[in-house]
């Protein structure tokens, strides 16, 4: 029989108190890691939560110094409440397929969370209104 948990306030802000201590201390020891091992173990993780296939390996994680969507240095990670623009993430190109070799690439967060739920045709009506809307005094 499953254990009933206690909802008192008590015991409900204790509960959270030892969770923020445990991810502080979790994430002091988890940020110094080397960044392709931890964007392995995040894509694994997603993977296995979403069901994909994940055959990638450190070696096939390749970190660019910049974005190569939005041409914005990249940074292996930032203090929490930070901008999150700039931190490398993985992406899938093909969001159909599993983080496989050759289907993985290293882009900055921002341009993960523009590509995450947008079609390539999408993406092309959105560049072309862009183009269309600001083109004219950026010289493109």
């Amino acid at each position: 029989m499953p254990r009933k948990k206690d909802s008192s306030p008590e015991t409900l802000a204790a509960r959270k108190l030892r969770r923020r201590e445990w991810y502080k201390e979790w994430h002091r020891k988890y940020k110094h890691i080397k960044t392709e091992k931890r964007l392995l173990w995040a894509a694994r993780s997603r993977a296995k939560r979403k069901g994909l296939e994940c055959t990638i390996k450190e070696s096939d994680i390749v970190i660019p110094e910049y974005c190569p969507y939005l041409g914005i240095k990249l940074i292996p990670h930032l203090p929490r409440g930070s901008k999150r623009g700039p931190i490398a993430t993985l992406d899938r190109i093909d969001s159909t397929k599993g983080y496989i070799p050759g289907n993985v690439e290293v882009i900055s967060w921002q341009a993960n969370t523009i590509k995450t739920n947008a079609s390539v045709e999408e993406l092309i009506n959105f560049a072309k209104e862009i183009l269309k809307r600001h083109g004219a005094g950026t010289g493109l």
